[in-house]
């Protein structure tokens, strides 16, 4: 699973790290990472590789705010 900036918007880094996953069985689909769809492996792939959105700020509003309510 790849979120957050660089998981989200860098299709050169995934490719990268899943080509070292591939002693896993993981298949990057690069047609699918290339245009950031949410599934990046291949449908027979061992592994399934999503890109997950994320709002980093909305999360680091809802951590401040539990720890001030503490």
């Amino acid at each position: 699973m790849f979120t957050a900036g660089i998981g989200e918007h860098a299709p050169s880094i995934r490719s990268a790290i899943c080509t070292r996953l591939t002693w896993l069985g993981l298949c990057l689909d690069d047609v699918a990472n290339t245009a950031g769809v949410d599934r990046i492996s291949t449908s027979d792939s061992a592994i399934e590789v999503r890109v997950i959105a994320t709002d980093e700020e909305a999360m680091i509003a809802r951590h401040t705010l539990a720890l001030t309510r503490h």
